[in-house]
């Protein structure tokens, strides 16, 4: 009998021999799923000199060197299976059209006609029945009464477009998006809302459907990536956009046709964001913009921002593109039926005050040419600014005018603050959107005082409506005691007119003489302002109405609340 010690090297030895066999029969079995010139490399790698000293991990190494071999050959073999497969769909696919374009150009039972040109193009009546009610109808009858000969059936479009239909209708999937031009895709794509689908309005797979999906592809895909240089392509947008907002606002009511809504809001959408988009000289062209509703423009101004070059956005501003639409829209605006008289049909365009005044009229429906004309003018300007502060303060009852005016106005603030020494003729909702904004452009709050007191002692300016403004005036970032000479006079006029400019500065002067004793910080954190709120702003909902009066606007970086101390206040009484 075997002592121990040579009892565990023979045990060893026979399970070192049976982790060979093993290995050697999954190196076997791993071989036969590989090719001859796969399994010759790894029979050269098994054969290695140097495998004596490092057997065990040689092994290994040729083990892993095997199974990725494996692997790649199963994906090799797999990816030539696929391509198999899309050959034969391919050929399959070529012989279905194939016969399908032989059916319709030799069995085909009716002819459909282009108006533009009196073109024929070949159709079979059974696919247009199931692809259109219109057409199923249109089939059933004579065709007489729409001047029709027997068989024939004619649509109002180009002969491209009524081709393209047909192609896809009877050879669906034979068509490439690359080969339709944006405005061929919109044109079939309005052909299609013509038509219709199919009388079973629960078919998700019409093929009127899918042409619909074909032609929004195309055109939003086919969309340029250069800005729009040339006032006729501008214009063929503008045109694009309008009609795709009459089709989603007549097709919106009924859901049988949610994909055809679908469709045109898409191409509506890839409209604005071109015009938005478009050169400046392209734009200020009158022609352009002339036909664009309200709708129209705030889509384009609710684009997306693209368009990026440098870190600059290179898209138009919005106060232009609006002053320049009234402009070009001056005497299609909806306008009172007494005042049919364009005002500026051949004069200059409007100044964008007279354009903040001619929406905030549209938006509120007041007689905009007599109000504007008596502000031009002069005459009864007392009564004009009564009337039109009161209808400021009211809900507009023209939603889309009121956002074009929401949109001038934010411009203005941005771009002008108080430079344009016509703002103090804006009414009391303008004046207070302008104060409300974040990034109004100004350098120093005592402006904002000055426009403001300007604003006030405007003729015909009432108490209430200043009173309602006035907290929107960040006083304490401005010294009260005593006040710059600029605006001394004009602020004592109006402190005695308003109580609530009486109680702002009253408020002011108490936060700057605790600024002088305690230092500015310690101040305004212990601060506790009035509870002042404009009633203008709290109507708005993207307006804050409660103002933090001791923290200085975004661009008013100097800004800060001065201290007063006792003996500013004794020089201020002795001066």
């Amino acid at each position: 009998r075997a002592p121990t010690g040579q009892r565990l090297v023979l045990a060893m030895l026979a399970r070192l021999l049976r982790e060979r066999e093993r290995e050697e029969q999954e190196a076997r079995e791993r071989a036969s799923n590989l090719s001859p010139g796969s399994a010759a490399l790894i029979a050269n790698l098994g054969g290695y000199p140097q495998r004596v000293a490092h057997e065990q991990n040689h092994r290994r190494a040729v083990q892993a060197v095997q199974e990725r071999l494996v692997q790649l050959e199963a994906q090799l073999a797999a990816v030539e299976d696929e391509k198999r497969q899309l050959a034969a769909d391919s050929a399959h696919k070529i012989s279905a059209l194939a016969d399908a374009a032989r059916q319709l150009l030799f069995d085909h039972d009716v002819m459909v006609k282009s108006t533009v040109d009196g073109s024929l193009c070949p159709a079979r009546k059974a696919t247009l029945s199931a692809a259109s009610a219109y057409f199923q109808t249109r089939l059933e009858a004579t065709g007489a009464e729409l001047g029709d000969d027997e068989g024939v059936v004619s649509l109002d479009a180009t002969r491209e477009a009524v081709r393209a239909l047909m192609l896809e209708l009877h050879l669906p999937g034979c068509t490439d998006c690359a080969s339709f031009g944006q405005s061929l895709a919109f044109e079939v794509l309005e052909l299609v809302a013509m038509l219709g689908g199919p009388a079973d309005s629960s078919d998700l797979d019409s093929s009127m459907r899918k042409v619909a999906t074909l032609c929004t592809n195309a055109f939003v895909v086919g969309r340029s990536a250069e800005r729009i240089a040339d006032p006729a392509e501008c214009a063929a947008f503008c045109a694009a956009l309008t009609s795709s907002i009459d089709h989603v606002d007549t097709l919106g009511s009924d859901n049988r046709h949610d994909w055809l809504v679908e469709a045109f809001r898409e191409v509506g959408a890839s409209c604005a964001r071109s015009i938005r988009l478009a050169e400046w000289d392209v734009l200020k062209d009158p022609t352009v913009l002339s036909a664009f509703s309200p709708a129209a423009l705030l889509k384009v101004l609710d684009a997306q921002r693209e368009g990026e070059r440098d870190g600059v956005v290179v898209r138009v501003r919005t106060h232009r593109l609006i002053s320049v639409w009234l402009s070009a829209r001056w005497a299609k605006v909806p306008l009172d039926a007494a005042h049919a008289p364009p005002l500026l049909a051949s004069e200059p365009a409007p100044s964008l005050e007279e354009c903040v005044f001619l929406l905030r009229c549209l938006a509120n429906g007041a007689p905009a040419l007599d109000s504007l004309d008596a502000l031009l003018t002069g005459e009864d300007i007392e009564d004009i600014i009564r009337k039109h502060d009161e209808l400021s303060l009211q809900p507009a009852s023209n939603v889309e005018f009121a956002r074009l005016w929401e949109k001038l106005v934010d411009g203005m603030a941005c771009f002008f603050g108080f430079e344009r020494s016509t703002a103090r003729w804006v009414d009391a909702a303008t004046f207070s959107r302008m104060l409300s904004r974040k990034k109004l452009k100004v350098d120093s709050e005592e402006t904002v005082l000055r426009a403001f007191l300007d604003w006030a002692e405007v003729p015909g300016r009432e108490d209430a409506v200043i009173d309602q403004v006035a907290p929107l005036v960040r006083f304490p970032l401005v010294r009260v005691c005593p006040p710059d000479g600029a605006i001394k006079d004009a602020l004592s006029r109006v402190y005695r007119r308003s109580p609530v400019v009486k109680a702002l500065v009253q408020e002011a002067l108490a936060l700057q003489q605790e600024v002088s004793r305690a230092g500015e910080a310690a101040a305004c954190a212990t601060f506790r302002r009035k509870r002042l709120i404009s009633a203008i702003a709290a109507g708005s909902a993207d307006v804050s109405a409660d103002v933090d009066r001791s923290k200085k606007r975004k661009l008013c970086v100097n800004d800060a609340v001065p201290g007063v101390s006792a003996a500013d206040a004794a020089d201020a009484l002795m001066a």
